[in-house]
């Protein structure tokens, strides 16, 4: 779904501060110069999706090259993290229909 606003909205759905996800969600503290990112997507495959473009974008941008193994790990990293966060957030949250995504 995308959303257009001149408002804040999250990278992947679109949602913002005024017209939140159906389920609910809030704003998850994302990476320095990053677009939002709301708690319902964080972790999501389609994030993920997301910031491997973002990352070859920067890349691209810059004609950076360094090893593939080392921007691997960096990438993978930081996923992993966003994941292990959905993960807790959703095992910490008593209402099952919150963020059910």
């Amino acid at each position: 779904m995308t959303r257009k606003s001149s408002k804040p909205a999250c990278r992947v759905c679109g949602c913002t501060e005024h017209n939140a996800c159906e389920e609910g969600c809030f704003w998850v503290r994302v990476e320095a110069h990053s677009k939002p990112l709301c708690s319902a997507c964080s972790g999501t495959p389609r994030d993920v999706v997301e910031v491997c473009r973002r990352v070859r974008s920067v890349f691209r941008k810059f004609g950076i090259v360094i090893d593939t193994a080392g921007i691997a790990n960096v990438v993978l990293g930081a996923l992993l993290r966003r994941i292990e966060a959905r993960i807790k957030a959703d095992a910490n949250n008593p209402d099952a229909t919150w963020g059910g995504r």
